[in-house]
């Protein structure tokens, strides 16, 4: 998890930004299913399932009013989280005031639960919070490039052997148009693939300047 490590984390309720922290971290835990068959000659092998994601911090300052947060924690509803460099901040009492994401060093992003949502010592007007988050929907993916980044979304197949998951990307920044392609399906083009059967599936995205970014994510299906 290098790719991230020092960087700022930033939570979105709805596209506005609601809280910011310097202290966070984030782990990934892959599942394994077995995968093993006999009559096929494969013993005691494993194949990928399920990436959780799950991500926490013990100083999260929040903008405004806290029960905009509670209240999303409360319902379970789904935060937005990214994860770069800020830029444009003041130093103001020996603390960092104001700035955003600066997306030209973007990292990460994702959609996320939170968990867990505790207040810390301090007053309310003052206050920073301990938060944890769980992945929402297993949509979170990297993105690798400065100017030009892509995103990646994904719609699990709907059944065991079904083979109707669906994947799209949307590259940012960068210089339009974009051209697309998907590494692992050979000559596919487009910049949503349908009809997938399980498996990992990884996007280039490359701009009018020849800039490109790299995305991937994995399509699940039930339990047979």
């Amino acid at each position: 998890m290098a790719v991230i490590n020092g960087t700022d984390l930033y939570v979105f309720i709805d596209a506005v930004r609601v809280a910011h922290s310097t202290s966070h971290s984030i782990s990934m835990k892959m599942a394994t299913r077995d995968t093993s068959n006999k009559d096929t000659g494969k013993f005691n092998t494993k194949g990928v399932g399920r990436m959780d994601i799950t991500a926490s911090s013990d100083a999260l300052m929040v903008y405004g009013d806290i029960a905009t947060l509670g209240a999303v924690y409360l319902a379970r509803s789904v935060v937005h989280l990214a994860f770069g460099q800020q830029t444009g901040a003041v130093e103001t009492s020996g603390e960092l005031v104001g700035g955003a994401l600066d997306e030209s060093v973007f990292y990460a992003e994702g959609n996320f639960i939170i968990t867990g949502l505790d207040q810390n010592a301090g007053d309310q007007a003052n206050a920073s919070y301990t938060v944890s988050f769980e992945n929402a929907d297993n949509t979170f993916a990297f993105s690798t490039g400065a100017d030009l980044r892509v995103g990646i979304m994904k719609t699990d197949c709907s059944a065991n052997a079904a083979d109707d998951g669906f994947v799209a990307c949307f590259p940012k920044g960068g210089t339009a148009p974009y051209t697309f392609l998907w590494d692992d399906l050979g000559t596919s083009t487009t910049q949503s693939v349908a009809t997938l059967p399980p498996g990992t599936y990884t996007v280039i995205v490359t701009d009018d300047a020849a800039a490109t970014a790299e995305a991937s994510i994995v399509i699940t299906e039930p339990e047979a």
